[in-house]
């Protein structure tokens, strides 16, 4: 995909003195045989290799994955619900970076698909469903669901901060550019070469500029501060947190639907729960828990089916715009500014066109928050680990600025 670049330098590129413009299964249900799974052994680990790794993962920006594990490390409400399913705080290190015994090495699956499969989630995955096999009652059942929502709330939660963060330093352009707009305008009225109209219209504009920046500095830190209790942060590990500058770039292509709905029947933790359940109970109800089973494989091959939908309808979008949308605002702003030079348009059209440059480029950070969230759902789906998420075209607050006509 051929995205435009957001960089500082990017935005800068097309500020002529007077613009605003700154501006990407076919498992079958009926194959029940179970095997039992020997709960894991007690591996301890060191409590300082612990802080270590909280340390590391602070001193650089958090990735979504990162944030996941630095929730594993540190929430204490992640560390009270592994309790009751039997991993205990000192173990946590393990369940990030390696599978119980069960799973070898903790690798993932051979059919998954390195975009959207993640280490991580694998790995916690198996440690749940090997805990649950040792104790399978109602309180580690919700445990264990609890931990799959927080985990998967932290990465949308990393989404919407990173992506507050770099609608935060997109409108600190369009501050600076409408400083230099109205500026200019001010200095043609006095001259005599502007209306006064002119001047208030950028005047107008640049307050405007002002408000949203206002705005979105308190939508990041909200994002931030939100992204902080999850994790379990507080103090100056809190401040120490890190987040990188923009949203991670649209993968060249989005993953395929094939074997989906296969990785899902087979390892989902809801799955390996009901499989457990027919083990756990005698014979005369095996019908039903059989029956159960295939229900449960059925609702999650349609998750997986319907989130894989939204996957890829959002990587369309956000290919679009910030693709060929982008580079058409673009394009369309330098004819402009060409016009302008020529003395072939006003000062006031001219700002008013460069609001589709801006449209373009908070569109392009909105639809690309759009597909990681999809995406991250698409993971849940595969994982069956908590609540699962409403699918659907996600609908990302912009943030957008207000239009020159000020409705």
């Amino acid at each position: 995909m051929n995205a435009v670049s957001l960089t500082g330098s990017g935005y800068r590129r097309l500020l002529p003195a007077i613009s605003l413009a700154c501006m990407a299964l076919c498992c079958s249900c009926t194959s029940l045989t179970v095997s039992r799974i020997e709960a894991p052994a007690r591996i301890p680990v060191d409590p300082a290799r612990i802080d270590a790794r909280i340390a590391e993962l602070l001193s650089k920006p958090l990735g979504p994955d990162e944030a996941a594990e630095l929730a594993l490390l540190r929430s204490p409400a992640l560390a009270s619900n592994l309790s009751i399913i039997g991993i205990d705080p000192a173990q946590r290190l393990l369940v990030a970076h390696t599978g119980p015994s069960s799973r070898k090495n903790g690798a993932a699956p051979v059919n998954s698909d390195p975009r959207i499969g993640r280490t991580l989630t694998v790995n916690l995955s198996s440690w749940l469903a090997d805990r649950l096999q040792a104790s399978a009652n109602d309180a580690a059942k919700a445990a264990a669901l609890a931990v799959g929502d927080r985990v998967f709330s932290v990465r949308r939660t990393w989404i919407h901060a990173v992506a507050a963060r770099q609608h935060v330093t997109y409108q600190a352009d369009v501050v600076e550019a409408a400083e230099a707009a109205q500026l200019l305008s001010q200095r043609r009225q006095q001259v005599g070469n502007a209306a006064r109209l002119e001047n208030l219209s950028a005047h107008r504009l640049l307050e405007q500029a002002k408000a949203n920046l206002a705005h979105g500095r308190l939508q990041a830190l909200l994002q931030r501060e939100r992204l902080q209790h999850q994790i379990g942060l507080w103090g100056v590990d809190a401040e120490r947190m890190q987040l990188p500058p923009r949203l991670p770039e649209l993968p060249p292509a989005p993953a395929g639907a094939e074997g989906l709905e296969a990785l899902a029947v087979s390892e989902r933790l809801d799955m390996q729960m009901a499989r457990a359940a027919i083990l756990r109970h005698d014979a005369n109800d095996a019908e039903g828990r059989h029956a159960e089973l295939e229900d449960v494989a059925i609702s999650a091959r349609h998750q997986v089916r319907t989130a894989w939908l939204a996957y890829r309808a959002n990587w369309d979008r956000a290919r679009h715009a910030c693709g060929p949308g982008l580079a058409l605002a673009r394009a369309i702003l330098e004819e402009q500014v060409k016009r302008y030079n020529g003395m072939q348009m006003g000062a006031s059209d001219l700002l008013a066109e460069s609001r589709l440059q801006t449209d373009a480029v908070l569109s392009c950070i909105s639809r690309q928050a759009e597909f990681w969230l999809a995406e991250t759902d698409l993971q849940q789906a595969l994982a069956g680990m908590g609540a699962p998420a409403p699918v659907g075209i996600t609908a990302t607050p912009a943030l957008p600025l207000p239009h020159p006509g000020g409705h």
